[in-house]
């Protein structure tokens, strides 16, 4: 499996955190409802508007047009032709033997489809099995919201509840912190380019075993 440069695929602007450096649940729906903050201003004067829910469930097969533009919104560069490279590599993620049913995970505001996170397979030293998280994308105009937060959580609860080992990241370490995430060396696991530093992360599961450890590698998908 190809270990070449892996860009991050992370877009989210959750505060506290900063743009990256750039899971199967049989008869289960994951299904987080979570009231987003919105109230405008402080003090006498603040004007609540009306409590919206947040959905975060598993990805359907209508909802694959709908992942797309979310994608193709929050990684959209200035004067880029054509979608990001996000749009295809979820596709073709979803088509390889790295996609694992149940770990593709959306969210929804009122119904609008708003943010999307996969989680796929991947090995560590070319044996032992593993999850890579990426992409995670929120649509720009729901940034900021606690979305990707809710993304991050529920797709790692799923692949937990599944008995999957861990979940390697490439993004900024003070925003996946606060999900569990420890730099891989923490645990005897090389990034897959040195230069990634601090900034490839892993998450242990329930099932870890501290046996894991060598070189991570993403599906052939990322590397295309």
């Amino acid at each position: 499996m190809s270990s070449g440069p892996i860009p991050s695929h992370n877009s989210t602007n959750e505060p506290g955190g900063r743009p990256d450096m750039s899971m199967t649940l049989p008869h289960t729906i994951i299904d987080v409802r979570t009231p987003l903050s919105l109230v405008d201003g402080l003090g006498p004067e603040a004007v609540a508007r009306p409590t919206r829910a947040l959905i975060v469930r598993r990805e359907r097969p209508t909802d694959h047009d709908a992942v797309a533009a979310v994608h193709a919104d929050a990684f959209a560069a200035p004067d880029q032709e054509g979608p990001p490279g996000e749009v295809a590599l979820v596709a073709d993620l979803r088509a390889s033997n790295a996609y694992v049913f149940g770990l593709s995970l959306v969210a929804e505001v009122d119904g609008e489809l708003v943010g999307h996170i996969l989680c796929t397979r991947a090995t560590v030293d070319d044996r032992y099995p593993a999850l890579a998280m990426a992409p995670l994308g929120v649509r720009r105009d729901h940034r900021g919201q606690g979305i990707g937060t809710a993304l991050v959580n529920g797709v790692l609860g799923a692949a937990d509840a599944l008995g999957h080992t861990l979940v390697g990241v490439l993004g900024s370490p003070e925003f996946y912190r606060r999900f569990g995430f420890e730099t891989s060396t923490v645990h005897g696991i090389e990034a897959p380019e040195s230069w990634w530093a601090d900034s490839f992360q892993v998450r242990t599961l329930t099932t870890a075993s501290p046996q894991m450890q060598g070189r991570f590698a993403y599906a052939p998908a990322f590397t295309r």
